[in-house]
């Protein structure tokens, strides 16, 4: 596997989903920098269509986008073939969706910094 430009760890396939285009922009320029393979989708449909045709490492989703986020996670989640990182980005309280949609998925509140991304990024490499 390639190697990452921003540290030592394995280049990762990430898809990112939120419907803010400046948040997708962000998020994406950081991540390429950092040396991973990034795909957006600003809606749930077109995330679970990706989700479908690309296998990735880690999948972003936003809570609040167009068919509401939890369903790409929820989707995945129950998807046996999927063996990756999931992680619910929430403007609030992510302790709203821990109950309903359960362990094996990691929350980001935003407004979150890009250590606080990286250092989830990097426990996603075993």
């Amino acid at each position: 596997m390639a190697q990452a430009t921003d540290s030592d760890q394995a280049a990762l396939s990430i898809l990112v989903a939120d419907d803010e285009t400046a948040i997708l922009d962000a998020l994406s320029r950081f991540l390429r920098r950092a040396g991973h393979t990034v795909q957006t989708a600003e809606t749930t449909q077109s995330a679970l269509v990706l989700a479908a045709e690309h296998r990735f490492d880690v999948v972003l989703a936003d809570v609040n986008m167009p068919g509401d986020g939890r369903k790409i996670l929820a989707h995945l989640k129950d998807d046996p073939s999927f063996s990756g990182r999931l992680v619910l980005m929430t403007g609030g309280s992510a302790a709203d969706y821990v109950e309903e949609l359960g362990e094996g998925i990691d929350y980001l509140e935003k407004p979150f910094t890009f250590d606080v991304l990286r250092k989830l990024i990097g426990m996603s490499v075993t």
